[in-house]
Formats: C-alpha cells, sequence, structure tokens
C-alpha cells in the first residue's frame, strides 16, 4: 500500500551534515539501512537525497522494508 509521509519519517540529519535511513530503505534497486551515511554528491537510485530533505516521499511498506517509488516537492 501507498502513502505518503515526510522525508524525516525515514531518514535522520547526523552530525556530520549527512542523513542516514532509520530503517531499511530501497531505491532503485539498492537497498540501504541504518548506518548507511550518506553526503552531498552521493547518489542513492540515481538521486542524491540531500537534495529533498524538505520534501515529501511516497513509500510502499513491506514487511522488512520501505521502498521509496516517488518524491513530492514542497
Amino acid at each position: 500500500m501507498e502513502k505518503t509521509v515526510s522525508f524525516w519519517d525515514i531518514f535522520k540529519r547526523n552530525s556530520d551534515g549527512s542523513i542516514e535511513p532509520t530503517r531499511i530503505v530501497k531505491m532503485g534497486g539498492i537497498k540501504m539501512g541504518p548506518g548507511v551515511r550518506l553526503g552531498s554528491g552521493v547518489k542513492f537510485g540515481g538521486i542524491d537525497l540531500t537534495q529533498h530533505t524538505d520534501s515529501n516521499l511516497k513509500i510502499e511498506e513491506n514487511s522488512d522494508s520501505s521502498s521509496i517509488v516517488g518524491i513530492i516537492g514542497k
């Protein structure tokens, strides 16, 4: 089932400015989880997620992960 959530419902910002998923996330055939830090310019599934921190995300929740299926700009 698809639903829309805030970017910060799935990610957190670290003290070094990087972002990190708070749960297992899939996007563009790639999966990552807590402990993986993404800095500016690093692309996940072909997208620099640090450029979308003010956006909402369209996700599909599965039993083991959340799949990002769209980015909705604010």
